[in-house]
């Protein structure tokens, strides 16, 4: 009981007691200034090109192919259509991109495909044609999404 006693007497000798000048706590310092909104940032000055991103893809994707069908090897045939078309891309789109993000892309589809391809042994033209289109699609979206994000910096 003496301990309980002792405690309280303690805490009540201690809120009454005035802190010394180094236990206040700091004033909240408000800012006068007016808070800075950054400006929108005008896509019109990107200027990206989606369709000469698509169109660079098409054409060098194709040069890559017929580079590859003449080595003669199917992954070289691959992976050489999949550099092109990311490269394709990049060029298309005036170089304003990323190149590694649709290199990525195109690459990675074409991995997966590759694996697809070899547990379900798919044979069929339309999973054929899809790949590519896949490649394109992918690599444009990040060619110009990085673009895009190049331009507001």
């Amino acid at each position: 009981m003496r301990p309980i006693i002792g405690l309280t007497v303690l805490f009540a000798l201690i809120s009454i007691a005035r802190p010394t000048e180094g236990q206040y706590l700091p004033a909240v310092v408000r800012s006068t200034s007016v808070p800075v909104i950054p400006e929108p940032v005008d896509t019109a000055a990107y200027r990206g090109d989606t369709g000469g991103a698509v169109l660079g893809a098409l054409v060098f994707g194709a040069i890559g192919w017929v580079a590859g069908w003449y080595s003669g090897d199917l992954d070289a045939l691959l992976l050489s259509e999949s550099v092109g078309i990311a490269l394709g891309a990049h060029v298309g789109n005036g170089g304003r991109g990323n190149p590694v993000a649709p290199l990525l892309a195109s690459v990675g589809v074409m991995l997966a495909a590759r694996v697809v391809a070899r547990h379900e042994e798919v044979d069929s033209p339309t999973f054929t044609l899809m790949v590519p289109m896949l490649q394109i699609v992918l690599a444009v979206a990040a060619e110009t999404t990085t673009g895009r994000r190049r331009a507001r910096r």
